[in-house]
């Protein structure tokens, strides 16, 4: 199953059923406008909100395991994408997007195993009501890996801002269709489509979700740090197994392994 969206598809109907150093900015290198024009104006994600995502324990993460996602992320063979020297992920999305909405929260939540991501803001997506974030002035800093952000296209379907050269190169290899959310991690994993259902987001706010996350069996933890799982182990393999305090744990190794098609030793 495929939870994604083509550019310029309108509709979706009702309700869908501590590791920190150089910063980057979270955009398309090629320019573009910034900000968001939406259902609702972006408000800074609160500190409880920030708190709550950066800091679910590491039993609840490997109690939660796979959890609800469908482990929509690829193996590949392509060219590393690093930026100063770090491996990258690459995020192509829609701020009008449900299921991009989705996917931003296990970001979020993978990222800050890695890092600290600051700066983003809370927005609600015009289709489907998903409570999610605004990454376009947020930025990243980790020892680890880089991370840039593009969203394509704000909550009205209007171009919003321009994927890089080697950003389109890589999207349109994989999404020929140009169907989003995207993901790329250092070239060796790809994702089309949101690992999980966004409709157990809906009707919930962004604090509601972010204290849920603590809860290895609410349908929130289970979608969000489960996705979050599967794209830590991704982040894992590009890392060569660093920070090992977060790529150790068991329900990221094991996912690791299933992605690599290794086994531990």
């Amino acid at each position: 199953m495929v939870l994604a969206v083509g550019i310029g598809v309108a509709a979706v109907a009702g309700q869908l059923s501590g590791h920190s150093q150089a910063a980057s900015t979270l955009r398309g290198s090629a320019g573009g406008s910034g900000g968001s024009a939406g259902s609702t104006a972006p408000v800074a994600v609160s500190t409880t909100v920030a708190r709550a995502i950066g800091s679910v324990p590491s039993t609840v993460i490997a109690s939660v395991g796979q959890g609800a996602s469908v482990v929509a992320m690829k193996s590949v063979t392509g060219p590393p994408m690093t930026t100063d020297g770090k491996p990258t992920v690459l995020f192509v999305g829609g701020e009008f997007c449900p299921y991009c909405a989705a996917e931003r929260w296990a970001i979020f939540q993978a990222l800050s195993r890695f890092g600290t991501l600051s700066g983003a803001g809370e927005i609600t997506s015009s289709e489907g009501s998903v409570p999610t974030f605004e990454f376009a002035r947020a930025t990243y800093r980790s020892h680890y890996l880089s991370f840039s952000a593009v969203e394509v296209e704000d909550q009205q379907h209007q171009p919003l801002e321009t994927l890089s050269p080697q950003q389109e190169r890589i999207f349109t290899q994989y999404s020929p269709e140009r169907s989003f959310p995207f993901l790329d991690v250092n070239g060796s994993f790809v994702q089309l489509g949101a690992g999980f259902d966004p409709g157990v987001l809906v009707g919930d706010t962004h604090e509601q979700i972010a204290a849920a996350l603590a809860d290895p069996t609410s349908p929130q933890s289970r979608g969000v740090v489960g996705e979050a799982n599967v794209l830590t182990a991704a982040i894992c393999a590009a890392t060569l197994g660093a920070p090992a305090d977060v790529c150790s744990n068991p329900a990221v190794a094991a996912l690791r392994d299933s992605l690599t098609g290794t086994i531990s030793g």
